[in-house]
């Protein structure tokens, strides 16, 4: 299990790389759910996918790279990269703004209320073993450290952007074997 730190809402003994793109949860928001995100990215971006995520988590000059995006402010809690390196970049005791994407006008009521935590993939490939087993060491932590958190509160994105959709987002995450490394570990 990894290790909080109470005082600052930041894990411990991970990477760090704080993004400007969150703010204050709601005074009265409880933390009680986990949102997965797939950070799908072109295959051929797998060796430079980590300075893509800081970059574009931070609100970097990055984001003007793609055309229409240049005002796209997004971030995530936490990212665990193809290797299952994991990297924090909001707080959890703040907001981050993931949900920015969403068709319907709850996106504020995910946000206040869940950790965000990206999964980074790459077009038509599964997602590798050790970022389930990450995976599964990050969700031990938060339903330790956040009670409300569970094996049923934790959500795909997909589902929070709008579930009458069929969006495809994130539709190679394998939800049994997640499930068995959870068991397993």
């Amino acid at each position: 299990m990894l290790r909080l730190n109470f005082l600052t809402g930041w894990l411990e003994d991970v990477r760090h790389h704080p993004s400007p793109c969150r703010d204050k949860r709601p005074q009265q928001a409880e933390i009680e759910q986990a949102v997965l995100c797939s950070i799908d990215l072109p295959a051929e971006t797998e060796e430079a996918s980590q300075s893509f995520c800081d970059y574009l988590f931070a609100g970097d000059s990055l984001q003007k790279a793609f055309k229409g995006q240049e005002s796209l402010k997004i971030s995530t809690h936490l990212l665990i990269d193809r290797q299952g390196m994991l990297t924090q970049y909001v707080s959890f005791y703040q907001r981050a703004w993931y949900a920015v994407l969403c068709d319907f006008n709850e996106h504020e009521h995910y946000e206040n209320e869940s950790i965000s935590i990206g999964l980074m993939g790459l077009e038509g490939k599964p997602y590798a073993y050790g970022q389930y087993e990450r995976l599964v060491q990050v969700m031990k932590t938060l339903m330790h450290y956040f009670n409300k958190i569970n094996l049923t509160s934790v959500r795909n994105h997909a589902f929070v952007t709008n579930p009458k959709k069929g969006n495809k987002q994130g539709e190679l995450f394998d939800w049994n074997e997640f499930k068995q490394v959870f068991d397993h570990y």
